[in-house]
């Protein structure tokens, strides 16, 4: 039976345990194990691959989530022969997702959640109220979904919106706005109730 790297588990007892979990019948061909994920395909998923958080799955695979974090397209999956490269660029991204998502559970995440609320508030008023600005934001986020489709084919992944860091790298946030950013998030960070935290 394959071993997974360094690991003690094979994949057999990996995919029992798995499927323990998830109430899925799991054939071990069917899982791969890269970095601190556990991808799975199944044909109910048809080309996306789920992905569960499983940082310790290659020494101990009682740590294994029973619900997918994330789903990759098949082609960013390590079920693709000789695709270290997008399999990385995946793992990077699910990476910085968990880690912002446990960040987010933290007072410190918490507050930073606000504030960032805050700061879109403030930069979605802006676009609102000026036209020029609205027209640039809506241009940049055309260069950003054109570049999506350079990289990945036309409408394979979809630029949803325009983040305020986006404007900032475009230089499209003007220091007045950068000023009045920074007074919400001082407001927000002194209104902050930490007593449920201590």
């Amino acid at each position: 039976m394959t071993k997974t790297n360094s690991s003690r588990h094979t994949k057999a007892d990996i995919a029992l345990c798995f499927g323990e979990r998830t109430g899925y019948d799991v054939d071990p061909k069917d899982i791969r194990i890269k970095g601190n994920w556990l991808f799975h395909r199944a044909e109910w998923l048809d080309d996306e691959v789920d992905c569960y958080w499983a940082a310790d799955a290659r020494y101990d695979s009682g740590v294994l989530c029973m619900e997918a974090w994330d789903g990759v397209k098949i082609e960013d999956s390590p079920f693709i022969p000789k695709n270290d490269e997008r399999v990385a660029k995946s793992l990077k991204e699910l990476d910085e997702d968990y880690k912002q998502h446990l960040f987010e559970q933290t007072p410190e995440g918490q507050l930073a959640t606000k504030q960032d609320e805050a700061e879109g508030d403030l930069v979605w008023n802006a676009i609102e109220k000026d036209p020029l600005f609205k027209k640039e934001v809506k241009l940049l986020h055309q260069k950003l979904q054109d570049k999506l489709d350079e990289e990945y084919g036309e409408n394979k992944k979809i630029q949803w919106g325009v983040s305020t860091d986006d404007l900032r790298e475009a230089n499209l946030i003007t220091q007045e706005l950068e000023d009045e950013i920074q007074k919400a998030k001082d407001k927000v960070e002194k209104d902050f109730d930490w007593s449920p935290y201590e």
